[in-house]
């Protein structure tokens, strides 16, 4: 697949638009984070990098508008290099961002890789323990630090506890996580009565990302939040285009005494993409809309 860059207004359905200069929706559904040197694949994205590392992109004579969106996430330096000597990144063998927070965002061209307007990505949050702390209330001050209703990316990178609270993320927000397992009281997206509201919890693969129920939660893993509000009724809205992937789901049932599901939605046009769903108390996923024929794009909107 060959992806583009585009240059679109902010769209707070879609969480994919972040900034003024950004990708299209594609793009940031395929995000990696990488702390060691690696030759990149052609299936990544987005790269979310750490430490002092060398990335090596592909031949440019292989992959015509492919894109790369880089940013440093630490406090090192990352250096993208080129596949061979004879071939450039405007012009210069390698690039490099050695300030937190630097962005880069690079195309290739059929013959080398040109550098195109950096993303303007303020918009992502690093629950790094220090500004915010390693507990879903830290998630959750990242997600009001970039605005419920602000398109934005918050990282969780470090397994462990995070029960302390219920996570609550906001309209276009990608929840991503990073590897290990992640114990969490419930996550939650938004819904709307009246307009159609994306977000996106992804984590590096289902072998690699668990995020589990903690003991006596007896809530769902994931859901919209005001789930109960929608069940059973015809509104037409609710969530759309959820995107779950590269995760696995564990309910914990054995230590639950209440209905619970793994994942549990009202709205249309759900996306799971390698997602494995376990251990769920009630349903492991369940979704529901109550949409009409008649309604627009009804048709293929109830399809997950």
């Amino acid at each position: 697949m060959i992806h583009k860059f585009v240059s679109p207004a902010v769209d707070a359905n879609n969480p994919a638009i972040v900034g003024s200069n950004a990708w299209n929706q594609e793009h940031v559904q395929n995000i990696v984070a990488l702390s060691a040197n690696t030759i990149l694949s052609t299936t990544y994205d987005t790269i979310l990098a750490s430490g002092t590392i060398a990335l090596t992109l592909p031949d440019a004579t292989t992959c015509k508008g492919l894109g790369y969106l880089f940013k440093n996430v630490g406090s090192g330096t990352i250096t993208i290099n080129t596949f061979g000597a004879y071939q450039t990144i405007d012009g210069n063998l390698t690039a490099t961002l050695t300030v937190t927070n630097q962005t880069l965002a690079v195309f290739s061209d059929g013959m080398n890789w040109d550098i195109a307007d950096v993303v303007n990505y303020s918009s992502v949050r690093v629950i790094d323990g220090i500004k915010f702390p390693r507990t879903a209330a830290g998630i959750n001050a990242a997600v009001a630090d970039i605005g419920a209703t602000t398109p934005g990316i918050i990282f969780v990178p470090y397994a462990g506890t995070y029960s302390d609270a219920l996570i609550a993320i906001g309209a276009g927000h990608v929840l991503i996580f990073g590897a290990g397992t992640f114990v969490v009281a419930g996550i939650t997206g938004p819904d709307s009565t009246t307009a159609d509201v994306t977000w996106s919890v992804q984590g590096q693969g289902p072998a690699l990302t668990v995020i589990q129920l903690a003991n006596s939660a007896n809530v769902d893993v994931i859901a919209d939040a005001n789930f109960s509000s929608f069940h059973s009724g015809t509104n037409f809205y609710g969530t759309f285009s959820v995107y779950i992937t590269n995760l696995t789901v564990d309910g914990n049932k054995a230590n639950q005494s209440g209905a619970s599901y793994g994942v549990r939605l009202y709205g249309r046009r759900y996306k799971f993409a390698n997602l494995v769903v376990q251990n769920a108390y009630s349903d492991g996923i369940y979704v529901e809309w109550g949409g009409t024929e008649s309604d627009t794009s009804a048709g293929t909107d109830i399809e997950a």
